[in-house]
């Protein structure tokens, strides 16, 4: 942490096709998106984060053809924002969106951009997701976890997954996974955004229960054990350069 009143900045850089955009990050509150034209040497300002946000990292995350900003803060989130010039939301592109929020529960200081490794499903023919990425991440209490991106219809099955999990698996002292991961904001006002990330500190219970019961919550959710156990493993081979 700096002194206080004092000003940290950062740069980010990313590539999406032939477009190259930068990420400012400045401690306290800010966090701008750019984007970069080798015509006339220009650096342009595409949109900003206008919410109180204490950065504390920054990285972007790109899945396939979608570049999202990866951002840690002083109260222990994360938060993924996007840029979306059409949506009437974002004042005609001039503010960030957001895609997702999660409260990791310690101060993540560095991420770290690596491609994923391909699965049964991204190597598929035809398939968008050869270029994605992963963000690992690191924290002040030396603990590392990890960011990545999956599909919609994978995100949407192990979603309804967790919700079963939450009530079928015992907690650490009766505490519930959903209430702790949900947006500290410290009494500051803030809109809660999308239910977009799943836990995979949950997920993994779901093989540790017996036998009948994995079949008995998959069945509850439209789908079978053995495509639940492909998308875990499909997601742990992805990111198994951990």
């Amino acid at each position: 942490m700096g002194q206080p009143g004092e000003t940290r900045q950062q740069w980010k850089r990313g590539k999406l096709g032939r477009t190259e955009f930068h990420l400012d990050w400045r401690y306290p509150q800010k966090q701008y998106f750019l984007s970069w034209k080798e015509n006339g040497s220009q650096l342009t300002l595409l949109a900003k984060d206008f919410g109180s946000l204490n950065c504390f990292s920054t990285e972007f995350l790109i899945d396939g053809s979608t570049l999202s900003l990866m951002v840690s803060d002083d109260q222990k989130n994360v938060q993924i924002l996007y840029y979306a010039p059409k949506a009437s939301e974002s004042w005609k592109g001039q503010k960030l969106l957001s895609r997702a929020e999660f409260h990791v529960g310690a101060h993540v200081t560095k991420f770290l951009r690596l491609q994923m490794l391909p699965t049964s499903t991204s190597a598929q023919p035809g398939s968008d997701k050869t270029n994605r990425f992963a963000l690992l991440l690191g924290t002040l209490d030396g603990s590392m976890g990890c960011i990545a991106p999956l599909d919609e219809l994978t995100f949407r099955r192990l979603q309804s997954l967790q919700k079963k999990l939450i009530d079928a698996v015992p907690h650490v002292a009766g505490l519930n996974p959903k209430s702790f991961r949900q947006f500290h904001s410290n009494g500051k006002a803030h809109r809660p955004g999308p239910d977009s990330i799943v836990d995979c500190e949950l997920l993994c219970h779901y093989d540790m229960l017996p036998f009948e019961h994995q079949h008995e919550i998959a069945n509850q959710i439209g789908t079978t054990r053995s495509q639940i156990i492909s998308n875990l493993n499909d997601l742990a081979l992805g990111t198994s350069f951990l």
